[in-house]
């Protein structure tokens, strides 16, 4: 049995004592999974830190480790496996302050320092598309590339074989941004277009700076960036629709500059998603009026599409 990091270590040997009070050396290793050597040591290094009250008694040819019988660890025991799969678990609940507090007790206390606070709320996936969350989850974290059967929607093309470097992941979205070794340039994907996936140790993993992918994220509009620099857009939503529509926009909430005026809401944000933009204001109708001469064009020549659809025209 060979060595492990010492907190994973010292994490075992606590929850082992929580089961049970005195165990012999070669019985507390087997347990941990570590060499007699290497618990004796982690022993010594408790006991003379003075982290856990031990008592160490001589019995030839066996030496004993308890703990006292009022003995109990201040909170709850988790193995190094299940402290994994609690971060996995809390890093897919709706993202909050307390969420984050907790995901980093965890991760640096219990989970090897691994990050999980990229993914956010996981309800609502099938069966298959979890399975293809976990491997992108396991991509973004371990800092692995992921190979993966994709149906490219604007091809209308199966592609086997493609190879990403995932770097966020956004379950709630039912998508993740992730690295194109094709394309070479950053791009979202979407699980339901997922066919197969598994993590590789070759190519190398692109990393994508902090910056980048803040700017990426900020720009998009529903999980779209047309490439092109982002544009301030501002338009004008009714009081009454205003209530609902400002919550709605496809723009990430921190973005949107609010403000109100008389009859409505004024709105500003900065995006290069500005044809997503302009379906969703297109669908206020009379509701909203564009002051943003570049996206107002867009939204009347949707509007001018929809007539002439139904006869309109």
């Amino acid at each position: 049995m060979g060595k492990r990091a010492g907190h994973e270590t010292i994490l075992e040997l606590l929850a082992a004592f929580a089961i049970q009070r005195t165990w012999t050396q070669p019985e507390l290793a087997r347990k941990t999974g570590v060499s007699v050597d290497t618990i004796r040591e982690v022993l010594s290094d408790v006991q003379r830190r003075n982290l856990v009250k031990l008592e160490r008694e001589e019995e030839h040819p066996n030496v004993y480790w308890s703990v006292p019988k009022d003995w109990h660890p201040a909170g709850v025991l988790l193995s190094f496996a299940d402290a994994r799969e609690l971060c996995r678990e809390l890093a897919r609940t709706p993202e909050t302050p307390e969420r984050d507090r907790l995901l980093e007790t965890v991760i640096l206390k219990a989970a090897g320092g691994q990050d999980y606070r990229g993914v956010v709320d996981a309800h609502g996936f099938e069966a298959e598309e979890a399975h293809w969350l976990t491997c992108m989850e396991d991509g973004a974290r371990l800092t692995r590339c992921v190979r993966m059967t994709y149906y490219s929607g604007t091809r209308g093309t199966l592609e086997k074989g493609r190879l990403v470097s995932p770097q966020r992941v956004f379950p709630s979205e039912k998508r993740f941004l992730a690295w194109c070794h094709k394309g070479l340039t950053l791009k979202y994907f979407r699980f339901e277009n997922v066919m197969l996936a598994e993590t590789v140790d070759q190519p190398e993993f692109h990393a994508v700076a902090d910056e980048e992918l803040r700017r990426k994220i900020e720009q998009s509009a529903d999980g779209f960036h047309g490439g092109e620099p982002p544009i301030t857009c501002v338009f004008i939503i009714r009081e009454t629709e205003a209530r609902w529509a400002v919550r709605a926009l496809p723009a990430p909430r921190a973005q949107v500059a609010a403000t109100p005026v008389e009859g409505g809401v004024r709105v500003e944000l900065a995006t290069s998603g500005q044809r997503v933009l302009a379906r969703f204001l297109a669908g206020l109708g009379d509701a909203v009026t564009v002051e943003t001469p570049a996206l107002r064009e867009m939204v009347v020549e949707i509007a001018r599409g929809a007539l002439r659809a139904h006869g309109q025209g």
